[in-house]
């Protein structure tokens, strides 16, 4: 019984200190009406979902592009920086901003891209030094965006807002409920066999 007290402790304090970390989803649509200064017309478009833990920064973007009027050249999440035109709104729907993390796009018409990254270690070129917190909100707070760069559109040829993302408690949190789970129903046998 006492170890069952001491282990049924130290899962709910390990979970109580991952309690606080969500993994963030962002499903992505990129089209060309959505790229800035100027909307791109082109029957080019895309998706991807991005994930964000909250806690560790990490950062997942996995998606897919079809229809671009030339093979892709780049692909980028920009985020974080201040337009100078618009300093209080950096990164928001119709603005520009600077590049945060690269991906690994397919040279194509029609193919893929990628990337993973650490919000604690992203810095933007410019950028005035947010912290982690900082970044965070505005990541969560829908200031980046994801395009696909190709040579007829350098600036990007599509374009889409990081918006409404769907929280989900972390994996980890998940499995320390399962081992506090799977010790009780052992501790339960133990005791109706005793």
């Amino acid at each position: 019984m006492k170890r069952f007290i001491w282990l049924a402790a130290a899962v709910v304090a390990l979970s109580a200190a991952q309690a606080q970390a969500t993994l963030w989803t962002f499903e992505v649509a990129l089209n060309g009406a959505s790229e800035r200064p100027t909307p791109v017309v082109t029957n080019g478009f895309g998706s991807a979902v991005v994930n964000f833990d909250d806690v560790t920064g990490a950062i997942g973007i996995a998606g897919t592009f079809n229809n671009l009027t030339v093979s892709a050249i780049a692909g980028h999440l920009h985020a974080f920086q201040s337009n100078p035109f618009d300093p209080a709104n950096p990164a928001a729907p119709g603005q520009t901003a600077n590049v945060m993390l690269g991906m690994t796009v397919s040279a194509a018409t029609s193919g893929s891209f990628s990337a993973t990254g650490d919000l604690n270690t992203l810095v933007a070129p410019g950028e005035p030094g947010l912290t982690f917190e900082q970044k965070k909100a505005k990541l969560l707070g829908g200031l980046s965006y994801l395009n696909i760069h190709t040579e007829a559109f350098p600036g990007g040829e599509i374009r889409g807002q990081l918006l409404n993302p769907v929280p989900e408690p972390a994996s980890v949190t998940l499995a320390l409920i399962g081992v506090a789970g799977a010790a009780a129903m052992v501790w339960r046998r133990k005791r109706r066999h005793a």
